[in-house]
Parts: structure tokens; C-alpha cells; sequence
């Protein structure tokens, strides 16, 4: 388990809303609640000119009037499902949005509820109390400043509460609570308990029947769309930021001290930052229908700064970025990448044939006591670092034959590079990938370089490894290795000479007619992006091995001369690597059963494994041997 969040809070706490939405309509039609609540259309809605009805994928914003309040304290409103398809393969679930204050309609009414009795399960009132706990930590969040003065939306915000405390305090009091084993996640997830059989073949013949017009409806829970849910969501999503990136400080001081290798921290590094991306995208139209992220995040950093009792503008000296009181606040809100990242991308030239001038690099002090820098020395070793890296990546985005196809080994932070450069739009994930590259380097100032010895060791080895095979191989041919396997060598072994061996971005930069900053500065400098090129080397060389050892037979041989010399103590020494692999591997896929113990099944069994027939060598094979339809094993 990776020790960051999978998905949003945010979206967590609106499948909780909608849980607790769907489990009051289901449990309150199963106790004969009266369908005119529950079916009403959205058309007779508007023929009594309810302006607030609208379909559940509708982004409407709310009207403020007394009709609307009026309409909102009355009953759960149904949307009229869209016209029905032409095909009737596909028809689609009615879906109702049930309004807060129907909740505690419903839930007085299941309390009620005689025949049956009902029993809420315990997992629903801990979907409660989460979705209370985290509404009422928000009410009292410094967040709550940065929303406009809007007495409608505090109050919907305030009532929200009320009404969930309210339905807990109904079904806690008057209803048999449930210990069931039905998690919150089961609430969620309309597929829970249902039981997986393999089908039978008559089954999977039988012609598609005809859907059924009754199709159960989905219920989901009417949401505000309000500035207060807007901040509540941003505030969720800076959270999990702050959750991951504290997750993957941990992996790479983890790294400095032996516990993980250079590759495992890049993918697992690189995996947080694509959850985060993912996050982002999961809340952007609530965020942009009130002015976007960028707007949503000035105004929240002027929020902290208010909260804090900081002036936002306040600048100790001329041309400092930001107010240096409040850099520690700051640095907790990635405010200092953002600015670095922001500044950066507006000095790259959109021409893909040109780098960004950020004037003469020079040293970048890597052993100095990153703790006992004064915030102005830290915001200014960072801006020279990142501007740096930065600059060398976009110079190895932009070597020819890699400006689109991406380079090997291409990590979040390249990745989001590009985007940001063709969008020139920065994007919060766009900056936690930067703060996170940052904070690796506080973590392991001198030994950053770490990653980057690792990927010369191995990118040095494999291409030892291929010059001896292909100089033993020189000659021959066999029909199953084809040109695309040589190429595939040829590709790899030209990948470690360009990039490992010597330096392609430094003759890109070179190129351009700027000074580079030393050979490998982009390796050196991004351990995530070493770990992630290792990964991408070991990989295809894996793959490469694979095709060599199925067409040579190079361990097939090996293994069955190996098995032959221990079994009649030709040798008295273990070979480790096989000794290895014939724990990986079993007997049976070297042997076709197990391994021989006799000198006359010795070349039975091999040539078995080659494509020999099995009943060749039975006492009634007559006429010379036969290859098996099977071929070789």
C-alpha cells in the first residue's frame, strides 16, 4: 500500500453524501414511502415555475430568492430521464437528485417504519460522522475567510451540517442500528456482495435478451454550488497535496538510508504525482465555473496571510518575490514553486528550436545546512536550482527525434513541463511535481547524486553485457531472431552511448549557443527521472533477454548441462545464478516434468524441450523420430 491518498477527499466525501442520499430514498421505498416524492418530473416541476429543477449533470448556479428557499424545504426533487434511445439495448437509470432537507423527510420516515423495521447498518452512520467531522473542521478553517460575504451560501453551508446531524440523531434514536459487515465503501459501490461464478457455455451462446424498461434509479445527493463548496474542495485537494508530498519526503530519506532502491522510489514518486494530476481533473468544473484554480489559490493564500495576520504585499527588500515572514506558511502552500514555475515558463521561447535564456548558471551549493538558511537564502538557492533543471529539461525535450515521442524514461515533471510550455498555463499538479523535486534535494542535498551513479552503473553494464553477446553472435543467424529483435538491440545499446555514456542534452544546449551547465546536470539533478530512465534500460533489456534466451536456447541449454554435470558429481561447486533460477523457475518448464536423475533421460528430456515427440521414445516408436505439433516446449 502506498503511503499517499488514491483518490480525493473531496470526491470521498461526495460519494458519502451520495451514499447516505441513495441508502434514505432506497430503504424509504422499501417501507412504502409515497412515490410522489420520489417520482415527481422535472416537467410538472417546471410547469409550477420552480426555477430550481434541473437535470443531475446540470452546473446551474442558485438563485437566492424566497421561492427558491421556498421549493428547497419541500420534497426530494426527481429529474425526468433523457429520451429514450433508439436502440433498446442501452437504456439508461432515471436519476434523482435528492435535496438536503428531504433527507430528514426520509429519515423520519424510515424511523417510523413498522413492517419492515428497519436497520440502518453501522458503516452508514460512520459515512455521517465523517461527512459532519470534515463540514464542521472546514466551518472552522481559516478557509472560511477567504469565501465573499454571502449569507446564502453560509447559510447552506451551516444548514448542511444541521440536516446530517440531524438524520443521524433520527436514525440513532429510533431505528435498530445495524453491526453489519457493510463498510462505508460498501454504501458507495452498488456492486457490493455480489458473488463472481464462471458461466457456462450455454450461456454464453444464448442471444442478448431484450433490457427490461424498468431500470432501477439512481439516487445522489442535491449539492450547493456555492464559494463555500468551491474553498471546501480546494482545501480538500491542497490537503492530499500536502499528503503526498510529505509521503514521498519520507520515500526518499527512506532512500538515503538504504530502504529502497533508486528505481522504486521514481515509480512511486511518479505515481503520486499522476494521483494528484488525477485529482485536479476530478474537481476542475466546480473550480472553474468560479474563476479556475488560479483564482481559487490567490484567494486562498490571501486567506492564510489574513489568518496569520501577514500582509500579503509587504516586502522586507526591493524585488523580493513575496513577503519572507510568511515563507514558512508559504512554502506549506508550494506558493514559492508556484512563483518559480510561473516566472520560468513565461521566459521559454515558443519556438522549439530555441532554450530558455536564464542568464549564466553558476555553482549550486549542495552541502551547506539547508535548516540554517534564512528564508530570503532558501527562496534564492531554489529559484537558481530550479531554473537550472529546469532549463536542461527543456533542452532534452526539445533534442531532435524526441520532441514528440517524449524521452526514455519521461517522468511526471517532464511530462507536465511540455504541457505547461504548449498551454502556458501552470497547473497545480504542474507545481506540486516541482515542489516535490525540490524538497528531494533538501532532503539529500550532497548526495542527490545518488541516482545518477546508480544509472551510470547500469546503463555501463548493459552496454558491456550487448557488445559481448553481439561480438560471440557475430555471424550468425537463426530464422526466429528477426531484424526487428537487431534493431531492438541497436535501439537500446544507441540509447545508453547518447544519453548514459555521453550527454545529448549537453550538445543540445551547446546547440543553442548557451552555456551548459555541466555534462549529465539534468541526470545529476533529477533523481526521479534516473530512477524512471533505470526502470525504462532494465525493462526492454529484459524483454531483448527474453527473445535471445527463447531463440538461442542459451538457458535451456545451460540448465539441462548443468543439471546433468550435479546429478552424476561432475562438479562440486553451485552455480548461483542458476541455482537462482531454479527457484524462479520449476523443474516442469525446463524439464517437461521433473528434473532427469538418469543418464538415458538426460537427452530424452532435452529433446523433449526442443520439439521432439514423447512418443518417439516409447517402446512401440517405430521409423525415425517425430517432431510434436506442439513444437519445442
Amino acid at each position: 500500500m502506498f503511503p499517499f491518498p488514491w483518490r480525493s477527499t473531496y470526491l470521498q466525501y461526495k460519494e458519502d453524501t451520495d451514499a447516505v442520499a441513495s441508502w434514505l430514498a432506497r430503504t424509504a421505498r422499501r417501507c412504502g414511502y409515497s412515490g410522489d416524492l420520489l417520482s415527481k418530473g422535472e416537467d410538472a416541476e417546471n410547469e409550477e415555475g420552480d426555477p430550481d429543477t434541473k437535470p443531475a449533470h446540470s452546473h446551474k448556479s442558485k438563485s437566492k430568492g424566497k421561492k427558491k428557499t421556498k421549493a428547497r424545504s419541500q420534497q426530494p426533487k426527481p429529474v425526468q430521464p433523457p429520451e429514450p434511445q433508439t436502440t433498446p439495448s442501452a437504456p439508461r437509470k432515471p436519476s434523482y437528485l435528492i435535496s438536503i432537507p428531504a433527507f430528514i423527510i426520509l429519515a423520519e420516515f424510515i424511523a417510523k417504519s413498522k413492517n419492515p423495521v428497519v436497520q440502518a447498518p453501522t458503516s452508514l452512520v460512520h459515512v455521517l460522522d465523517r461527512a459532519i467531522s470534515l463540514r464542521k473542521q472546514f466551518s472552522k478553517s481559516l478557509t472560511d475567510k477567504a469565501t465573499p460575504k454571502n449569507g446564502w451560501a453560509d447559510k447552506s453551508h451551516s444548514y448542511f451540517v444541521h440536516v446530517l446531524e440531524e438524520v443521524k440523531k433520527i436514525l440513532g434514536n429510533s431505528t435498530h442500528v445495524s453491526s453489519g459487515a457493510y463498510s462505508a465503501s460498501d454504501l458507495a459501490n452498488s456492486f457490493a456482495g455480489l458473488m463472481v461464478e464462471e458461466p457456462s457455455q450455454e450461456f454464453l451462446n444464448a442471444p442478448a435478451p431484450t433490457p427490461d424498461v424498468a431500470v432501477e434509479p439512481e439516487f445522489k445527493s442535491d449539492q450547493f454550488e456555492d464559494p463555500n463548496e468551491v474553498f471546501l474542495a480546494f482545501k480538500l485537494l491542497m490537503e492530499d497535496f500536502s499528503t503526498i508530498r510529505n509521503a514521498v519526503a519520507q520515500i526518499w530519506e527512506d532512500h538515503m538510508a538504504g530502504k529502497h532502491r533508486s528505481v522504486a522510489a521514481a515509480l512511486a514518486t511518479n505515481m503520486a504525482i499522476d494521483f494528484a494530476r488525477k485529482m485536479e481533473e476530478d474537481m476542475a468544473d466546480l473550480v472553474e465555473r468560479f474563476g479556475g484554480f488560479d483564482q481559487v489559490y490567490r484567494v486562498w493564500w490571501s486567506a492564510i496571510c489574513q489568518d496569520r495576520g501577514y500582509s500579503e504585499n509587504h516586502r522586507e527588500k526591493e524585488g523580493d518575490a513575496l513577503n519572507f515572514r510568511a515563507y514558512e506558511e508559504a512554502n506549506t502552500a508550494m506558493l514559492p514553486a508556484h512563483l518559480m514555475l510561473t516566472k520560468f515558463i513565461s521566459l521559454v521561447p515558443s519556438d522549439p528550436k530555441s532554450s530558455p535564456d536564464i542568464g549564466m548558471p553558476g555553482p549550486i551549493d549542495y552541502a551547506s545546512d539547508w535548516k540554517s538558511k534564512t528564508p530570503r537564502e532558501k527562496y534564492l538557492h531554489d529559484e537558481a536550482l530550479l531554473n537550472q533543471v529546469l532549463a536542461s529539461l527543456v533542452s532534452a525535450i526539445r533534442v531532435p527525434g524526441h520532441r514528440n515521442k517524449g524521452l526514455p524514461g519521461e517522468d511526471e515533471l517532464i511530462r507536465g513541463l511540455r504541457v505547461a510550455i504548449e498551454t502556458r498555463q501552470v497547473s497545480l499538479w504542474n507545481v506540486l511535481s516541482v515542489q516535490i523535486l525540490l524538497d528531494i534535494h533538501h532532503c539529500q542535498r550532497q548526495d542527490i547524486q545518488l541516482p545518477w551513479k546508480e544509472l551510470n552503473a547500469v546503463g555501463s553494464h548493459l552496454s558491456r553485457t550487448i557488445d559481448i553477446v553481439s561480438k560471440e553472435l557475430q555471424g550468425l543467424r537463426h530464422p526466429n531472431w528477426t531484424e526487428s529483435n537487431d534493431e531492438a538491440v541497436k535501439e537500446l545499446r544507441k540509447d545508453i552511448e547518447d544519453w548514459v555514456i555521453n550527454d545529448k542534452v549537453q550538445k543540445s544546449i551547446l546547440r543553442f549557443k548557451r552555456r551548459a551547465p555541466g555534462k549529465h546536470f539534468h541526470f545529476k539533478n533529477n533523481p526521479v527521472f534516473c530512477g524512471l530512465f533505470i526502470y525504462s534500460l532494465q525493462m526492454r533489456y529484459h524483454i531483448i533477454s527474453i527473445d535471445y534466451a527463447n531463440t538461442w536456447k542459451a538457458v535451456l541449454n545451460a540448465r539441462h548441462l548443468y543439471n546433468a554435470f550435479r546429478q552424476e558429481d561432475l562438479i562440486k561447486s553451485k552455480w548461483a545464478d542458476m541455482e537462482v533460477f531454479q527457484l524462479v523457475q520449476p523443474d516442469s518448464v525446463s524439464f517437461a516434468g521433473d528434473a532427469p536423475k538418469k543418464k538415458e533421460d538426460y537427452i530424452k528430456r532435452y529433446a523433449i524441450m526442443n520439439g521432439m515427440s514423447a512418443a518417439s521414445f516409447s517402446k512401440d516408436a517405430r521409423g525415425p523420430p517425430k517432431r510434436s505439433a506442439a513444437g519445442c516446449r
